[in-house]
């Protein structure tokens, strides 16, 4: 979040504050699961250890805690090797039995040790590095503890970022029927396969043409993005079907025709997206990145848009009419 946000607001700079001085805010919990007493066992207990020492070498990672921390703190206070904590488990319960039912001991393990937890803090990142963060860690636990326990990991953070994607995916998978579905009620509405066909060209060329612009300034695609391209497709569908409409009921050849329906009908389809997208570019004044994003790009769409309809769209007619430029008689009248 703080990318979206100005450096001097105050949420961020206090994020700032609590990762410089207390390792952050954003925490992943590991979990090992096995029998009861598994995690009293020497092997397992060395096997936590490593996979957090190993954890800790990831560049996003600040800080981490574990119930193998706790028994080497212990340790070291009675004047003895933090290491030694790790070799001999047989009395780990007797030597934790002062914290029994304390907060600390909870967040670590249960009664029975079959569980242990490891707390990871994380700098703010995006959805892709946390998912890609959460993999990696998956995947050396994984390696290192034994088949017969289990690992995971869960909270708030994973959570989000799982969310997110799945928020996306879905979108993106909506949008793909979205498309199909219109280009279907174009073929039908303008009774012409071939019109049909043309008319998803220039529709798809402004979505294209902003997904483009996303990634040469380096804004993440999200669930912003597919609400950019329905925004920017709904205005060209629009236009592009109140063209074709227009261009099947006007006689004379493919250049008069085109002719025609620009004098009559090329106003409306100018003001329409000129108007939206002014008041989109609106949100272009907001210090939230997000909707300053979703402002100018759905602007940058529309205008995108229209152009495609004014420019592409016409030469895309002359070029798949059969009769290149010859006379072509208008559509007979519908039945009444």
């Amino acid at each position: 979040f703080a990318d979206s946000l100005p450096s001097h607001a105050p949420s961020v700079q206090a994020s700032q504050l609590l990762t410089q001085k207390l390792s952050g805010t954003s925490v992943i919990e590991v979990v090992a699961e096995g029998p009861d007493w598994a995690f009293e066992e020497p092997a397992n207990l060395q096997a936590i250890a490593a996979i957090q020492e190993q954890i800790t070498h990831e560049p996003e990672v600040n800080w981490t805690f574990s119930l193998v921390d706790l028994l080497r703190g212990m340790n070291s206070g009675r004047g003895q090797d933090g290491n030694d904590a790790l070799t001999d488990g047989r009395d780990i319960t007797d030597r934790l039995v002062g914290l029994s039912h304390t907060q600390l001991l909870d967040n670590l393990t249960d009664a029975t040790r079959s569980k242990v937890c490891i707390h990871v803090r994380m700098n703010e990142t995006g959805t892709a590095q946390q998912l890609a963060l959460i993999q990696r860690i998956e995947d050396i636990g994984r390696a290192r503890l034994d088949p017969s326990l289990r690992f995971h990991t869960t909270g708030t953070v994973k959570l989000f970022a799982m969310t997110s994607q799945a928020l996306a995916i879905g979108q993106t998978r909506s949008f793909g029927l979205t498309f199909l579905s219109i280009a279907l009620v174009m073929i039908i509405a303008l009774r012409s396969l071939r019109l049909g066909l043309i008319a998803l060209i220039p529709n798809a060329v402004p979505i294209l043409v902003t997904l483009g612009l996303m990634g040469f300034t380096g804004i993440p695609f999200g669930a912003s993005g597919v609400m950019i391209s329905c925004v920017a497709f709904g205005i060209a569908v629009d236009d592009t079907i109140h063209f074709l409409v227009r261009y099947r009921s006007t006689p004379g050849t493919t250049n008069a025709r085109i002719r025609r329906v620009l004098r009559s009908s090329g106003a409306g389809m100018v003001f329409t997206p000129v108007v939206n997208a002014a008041g989109f570019a609106v949100f272009g004044l907001s210090s939230f990145a997000p909707s300053r994003q979703f402002g100018l790009l759905t602007a940058f769409a529309m205008i995108a848009a229209l152009l495609a309809d004014l420019l592409i769209l016409p030469q895309l007619l002359r070029w798949s009419d059969p009769a290149r430029g010859n006379r072509l008689a208008a559509d007979p009248p519908r039945p009444r």
